[in-house]
């Protein structure tokens, strides 16, 4: 290999999960390519990974990711060591200035420019030393472009180059992109079907929805030949803080008892988190039409209801609401059509909603709805968003969990001026309103509604400004995400 070599590196710090993608100039690869990392618990590899950073009492780098949730965990609980979990929601996303210190799980804290500064360097040496070991005969450039939430304050850019300088990286290398913006990036250069392209003095709006397992983001943006321009942006929780999961949770708690599922979380996370990665998968892969869904379990969860309730958990389903609903047979739950998409009610209530109030009557000439992040491929979600807006051109990259990280080595392979016209976005929590939308009138009703019934408490469902009170949207980094406790073991 001879002559000069340009690496375009990408990294994300998401609110939840960060990666990484890299793509060599060199004449002769092509593709974007992704550094995976360690799980440990399961000896697996995954394409993201926790943003959760641990560092010494003294403010020394630990580590990042899995490999930070699992050396704290065995560090035991009594341990000084600094651990912030979620920390870029509360650096960027919550209030109109990057606040100087970050706070710790333990309360202590640390300024935020280190932590994060700490953060890039690590992920920077994490995708070089991957790379082919005979990359260092011959002469690099290296090109970053770094992103950030689209519904970041407005010195979120200033305050992320500042980190990456401290890191070692050279100023004139680094590009800052909002997710959305990169996102829209790689949909044009890499056409995503039904999208048009941009033509000279004529620009195209497009809203996009970043629909992650935290929270959902909503955007809009407007693309030229020359320049992508964010023109709106929103913190609303749209979503709300891991929603689907925190309806099935009531779903399950149905089932088996808070306490006992409480119980079962806590002392057996790795059990529980398997139980995650099943439904995460069902919903990525389950039409709206499916006659029955099945849901592995695992058998450890039946053993140990049974030891507890001193009754089998086959039995305790038909006792409930569920049943005929919901059974258990061995290792398998089967639940109805109608239950599994229940799951998707309050999330799918709280974006159409949003969507049709706060941004089409304001932004009615947006024909494209783009969705990207962790649920945008499921097929039940789409349907629900596609049934909310017929006349709208709704468009699913193939990859939908990657695209702003992919889209972010495409801003570097071809750069793009990047603009944000509207000011600091608005930073409020959503409560779907009072009266369902007419559109929404097919969606299966949450499992709240369904614990409501179970204890005889007439007119209570997610809908009601009471009951949502009780269930108070909260932003993710005061949640623990349950989802990621694979690593502690």
């Amino acid at each position: 290999m001879s002559g000069n070599i340009e690496i375009i590196v990408g990294i994300k710090l998401g609110t939840n999960y960060s990666t990484n993608t890299y793509m060599l100039k060199d004449g002769k690869t092509e593709g974007i390519f992704t550094v995976p990392f360690n799980k440990h618990a399961t000896s697996s590899l995954s394409l993201v990974t926790p943003t959760v950073a641990l560092f010494t009492d003294k403010g020394k780098f630990q580590a990042f990711g899995f490999e930070a949730e699992y050396q704290n965990f065995h560090l035991g609980e009594s341990n000084t060591f600094l651990l912030f979990r979620d920390f870029v929601w509360d650096l960027l996303c919550v209030s109109d200035k990057v606040p100087v210190y970050l706070k710790a799980v333990n309360g202590k804290e640390m300024k935020s420019v280190d932590v994060v500064s700490a953060v890039l360097a690590y992920m920077d040496s994490h995708i070089k030393s991957t790379l082919c070991t005979n990359l260092h005969e011959v002469p690099i450039t290296f090109k970053y472009v770094l992103t950030v939430p689209t519904c970041s304050c407005d010195d979120a850019k200033e305050f992320i180059k500042k980190a990456a300088e401290k890191a070692g990286v050279p100023s004139d290398s680094i590009t800052i992109a909002e997710e959305a913006a990169a996102a829209l990036c790689f949909c044009v250069q890499n056409p995503l079907p039904g999208l048009p392209q941009p033509l000279e003095n004529k620009e195209i709006s497009y809203i996009f929805v970043e629909c992650e397992d935290d929270n959902t983001n909503v955007s809009v943006l407007k693309h030229s030949n020359e320049e992508i321009s964010i023109i709106y942006k929103d913190s609303a929780e749209v979503w709300a803080s891991c929603q689907v999961q925190k309806d099935f949770e009531e779903l399950f708690a149905l089932l088996v008892s808070e306490s006992f599922l409480d119980y079962f979380i806590h002392k057996y996370p790795m059990e529980y988190h398997d139980i995650l990665q099943e439904l995460k998968t069902k919903m990525h892969c389950t039409p709206s039409d499916s006659q029955k869904v099945t849901i592995k379990m695992p058998a450890f969860l039946m053993e140990k209801f049974k030891r507890k309730t001193g009754k089998s958990i086959e039995k305790a389903v038909q006792k409930t609401i569920m049943k005929g609903h919901m059974e258990f047979k061995l290792d398998k739950c089967k639940m109805a059509p109608e239950i599994f998409q229940s799951l998707f009610t309050d999330a799918a209530k709280h974006i159409v909603n949003y969507m049709k109030e706060e941004l089409l009557s304001r932004f009615p000439d947006a024909e494209y709805i783009i969705l990207i992040g962790e649920f945008a491929q499921s097929p039940i979600l789409q349907d629900i968003i596609k049934a909310s807006f017929p006349t709208k051109n709704i468009l699913i990259p193939q990859e939908a969990r990657m695209t702003a990280i992919k889209g972010a080595v495409c801003l570097g392979q071809k750069p793009v001026a990047l603009a944000t016209i509207q000011c600091s976005p608005r930073r409020h929590l959503t409560l779907v309103p009072e009266e369902d939308t007419e559109s929404m009138a097919n969606v299966e009703q949450s499992p709240r509604a369904y614990r409501a019934t179970r204890n005889n408490v007439s007119n209570l469902s997610a809908t009601n400004t009471s009951f949502s009170e009780l269930h108070r949207v909260v932003p993710p980094s005061r949640r623990i995400n349950r989802s990621r406790l694979c690593v502690i073991q």
